[in-house]
């Protein structure tokens, strides 16, 4: 099953509703209830993303992330002197992984060429990578 970013809040609000169908049930609807209430517990502990974040796709037709120049680009090729930071890669057939992009072809985290992909998996979407968590070390 895929992850997906949900607003919690309108959730929320449905659990709510779904809640007070059941209440009113004749029968067993106090009992149903219960594993609406254990959805909302569920949810009431799930982490978060600020809503600030910057973490949603974007459709590579429309953004593309930016870019800066290095002075060693890939090969010694100037085509590639603009790069991208490194982001999450999302491909037309579903995979996902991370990747850069250099100048305006994209490149999977093996290093490889995946703008020229002989298969047609070309990548759809690109998203930010997230901060690290709080109190961890980068090494």
């Amino acid at each position: 099953m895929k992850q997906r970013m949900i607003n919690s809040i309108d959730f929320a609000l449905q659990l709510r509703t779904m809640k007070s169908c059941l209440l009113g049930a004749p029968g067993c609807g106090k009992d149903r209830a219960k594993i609406v209430e254990m959805v909302e517990k569920m949810l009431s502990v799930a982490p978060t993303v600020e809503p600030e974040s910057n973490l949603w796709w974007r459709d590579v037709k429309v953004e593309l992330p930016p870019r800066h120049h290095t002075p060693c680009p890939r090969g010694n090729n100037p085509e590639y002197a603009e790069v991208s930071d490194t982001v999450w890669l999302y491909y037309e057939d579903g995979n996902q992984t991370e990747g850069t992009l250099e100048g305006n072809s994209w490149f999977d985290d093996l290093g490889r060429c995946v703008s020229e992909n002989p298969a047609g998996c070309r990548v759809s979407h690109w998203m930010p990578l997230p901060e690290p968590p709080k109190g961890t070390d980068e090494k």
